[in-house]
């Protein structure tokens, strides 16, 4: 199966710095918002989904940005694999929904 690519709410998305943190070395927070800003959709972030929790992998300041500019939802990978139950529960949320790129 390819990537898994869905559109979820940024209020959904929770960080955990402990378990996942943010490694990104690179961008400076305001700095990223302020170019985000000027555009839509944002970068996805990567996110696994466990135990009913759909957490930042990676991208965690693009979440950051998202949640600054008021954005109410974010692109996400998802990580964990598509046939585990929580990725089920996940996607059968009313507000999660599933991209598919490859048809028109």
């Amino acid at each position: 199966m390819g990537m898994l690519l869905v559109q979820v709410p940024v209020s959904a998305v929770s960080i955990d710095e402990e378990r996942f943190p943010d490694r990104d070395t690179v961008h400076i927070l305001e700095h990223l918002v302020h170019y985000c800003a000027k555009f839509d959709p944002l970068p996805a972030i990567t996110v696994v989904v466990e135990d009913g929790k759909v957490q930042v992998i990676r991208g965690h300041k693009y979440l950051a940005a998202a949640r600054a500019l008021a954005r109410s939802t974010i692109r996400a990978v998802v990580a964990s694999p598509p046939s585990s139950e929580a990725v089920k529960e996940f996607l059968a949320c009313k507000d999660v929904t599933v991209l598919d790129w490859g048809k028109d």
